[in-house]
């Protein structure tokens, strides 16, 4: 008797733990979405126009300014991206010759799930982007808020 109720307990605290993480999980995801959203220059430029509510005049200049800056982060990223594949293929070169063919293969294979996950995720955020590619399009106050976009 004393071992169903060790292992009933056991059982319960394991389920426990699992439904916690996955609870923990949930709650991060959704309070990281917002700072995800705002990684696009267009999503922060919606979010700024949403914020300070400007009149017509105001929007004007303000979108020069923020298409001016939002060039400028475009080219420091893809010049960051260049510079960590680098690294990146240096590293993944050096550490090959220390490998055995088996740990190469896990590794490889590591990869491929990352580029999959990695894919699947643009493929969810292009569809529910409301621009869907739409660099032009200007902000509209009648366009839901950037936290309201996501199903």
């Amino acid at each position: 008797m004393k071992t169903k109720a060790i292992i009933i307990v056991i059982a319960t605290l394991l389920i426990g733990f699992l439904l916690g993480m996955l609870t923990s999980a949930q709650i991060r995801h959704s309070k990281l979405r917002k700072m995800r959203m705002s990684v696009s220059g267009r999503d922060f430029a919606e979010m700024m126009m949403e914020v300070i509510n400007p009149d017509d005049q105001q929007r004007i200049e303000l979108e020069k300014v923020m298409k001016s800056y939002e060039k400028r982060t475009r080219e420091m990223q893809s010049g960051f991206r260049r510079d960590f594949d680098s690294v990146s293929t240096a590293f993944k070169r050096d550490i090959d010759t220390l490998l055995t063919p088996d740990q190469l293969a896990r590794v490889r294979e590591m990869e491929a799930r990352n580029r999959e996950m990695m894919e699947k995720m643009n493929r969810s955020r292009r569809e529910w982007h409301p621009y869907k590619g739409d660099r032009g399009k200007p902000y509209d106050k009648k366009d839901p808020p950037p936290g309201d976009r996501h199903p």
